[in-house]
């Protein structure tokens, strides 16, 4: 296990485009879980860490972060070391200063593996009252960054007292760390969505407080403990409907970034129109439906559910016939069941994740922070079962 670190507090070095898209994931996540909207910053230099330096940062960290774009603002963010796992630096990557001529300076900088939650992030540090400004403007274009004003401070001497004749060697001989940034995206955005219709759900109620551990309780929801706790699919032997649902979950987790919601209709479709034959015949008629509805079939959603009882096919038949969340909220039918109402709140979480979520739709602040820390110790407890980490 790692060193307990004295230090309370690490500074690390981005720029304003790729703080904003941490605050609006949900933690500061690895060059990979950016997808084509990373710019190169300090992330990129040991993948899979989160370089913090203490007390001063270097400028070659500053002006690497901000090489890429003439737009892009640097950014220095303080970030709580409060019991984060944190390593030393490896050899290859280290800080190195040329006065005395060959001498190691004091080792100044250590790493988090990443993701860490943004909840760590306690202080935004930008050069001066203008840039501020242009950072706040630009989160106010963008309806799920959730960066308060309060916490982005103009200081000027963190930029100008930085390292200048230090610089930052990349280790090229690193292999990428990826962990599964995805499914946690897509846990945060079920969550929440359970969360806003427990009221009309036990089930729902049950299932967002058995990620939370906030009661001991049976999982309403067939397949949900394994999900939660090791994103594993159960097994089609043990629960058809169990790995139909998380199966679909899965899917939409990993095609959701690079897909508009018509691909997502039809990666739903082809899955389902491609089971294992033992099970192909419990879909077959709700595939005949969601057909239809690519057609624009002329059915009401009342006859629709008429034919299909199970919660399952009522949630699919609802994802194709709403995109957005918000629409899945404002649904207002009797005819709607308590597990109904679960089922249909974790497709449209899985398709939206955390990402797409409105600030409006993060719940509360509390219950929104707590969802990134699950997130993140998530995507931690979900790689340390695929790939085992030593320390």
């Amino acid at each position: 296990m790692p060193k307990s670190h004295s230090i309370d507090s690490g500074l690390f070095v981005t720029n304003h485009l790729n703080l904003m898209f941490c605050f609006a994931s949900g933690f500061i996540t690895p060059p990979s879980g950016f997808g084509d909207k990373y710019y190169q910053d300090t992330l990129g230099v040991q993948p899979g860490s989160i370089p913090l330096f203490i007390n001063k940062v270097p400028q070659s960290a500053i002006d690497l972060s901000v090489e890429e774009a003439a737009h892009l603002i640097p950014i220095i963010a303080e970030i709580n070391l409060t019991d984060l796992e944190l390593s030393a630096p490896i050899r290859q990557l280290q800080l190195f200063e040329p006065l005395p001529p060959k001498k190691k300076t004091q080792k100044s900088v250590t790493f988090a593996r990443a993701p860490i939650s943004i909840t760590r992030i306690l202080r935004v540090y930008v050069k001066s009252d203008k840039t501020r400004e242009e950072v706040l403007s630009q989160v106010q274009l963008r309806n799920n960054v959730p960066l308060k004003p309060g916490i982005i401070k103009r200081r000027k001497t963190s930029f100008t007292t930085a390292l200048k004749k230090w610089t930052w060697k990349q280790n090229n001989q690193t292999e990428e760390v990826d962990p599964p940034i995805l499914l946690a995206q897509a846990s945060g955005g079920i969550l929440a969505m359970l969360n806003h219709v427990k009221d009309r759900s036990m089930a729902a109620k049950k299932a967002f407080s058995s990620a939370f551990e906030i009661e001991s309780t049976d999982p309403p929801i067939p397949g949900l403990s394994e999900w939660i706790e090791k994103g594993h699919i159960v097994p089609w032997t043990e629960s058809e409907e169990g790995y139909l649902l998380w199966s679909l979950v899965e899917k939409l987790a990993t095609h959701r970034d690079n897909s508009n919601d018509n691909d997502l209709d039809e990666l739903v479709l082809h899955f389902l129109e491609n089971l294992p034959a033992k099970i192909h015949h419990r879909t077959l008629p709700l595939c005949k439906t969601l057909l239809e509805l690519g057609g624009l079939g002329g059915s009401t959603i009342p006859e629709y559910f008429n034919l299909h009882t199970d919660p399952l096919g009522r949630a699919v038949i609802l994802f194709f016939l709403r995109r957005q969340c918000r629409e899945l909220l404002e649904f207002d039918q009797a005819i709607m069941t308590d597990h109904d109402w679960a089922y249909s709140a974790i497709l449209f979480g899985a398709r939206s994740g955390w990402l797409r979520l409105s600030l409006e739709l993060r719940s509360d602040e509390n219950l929104g922070d707590k969802i990134c820390d699950w997130m993140t110790s998530y995507c931690h407890r979900i790689e340390n079962i695929k790939t085992p980490m030593s320390h």
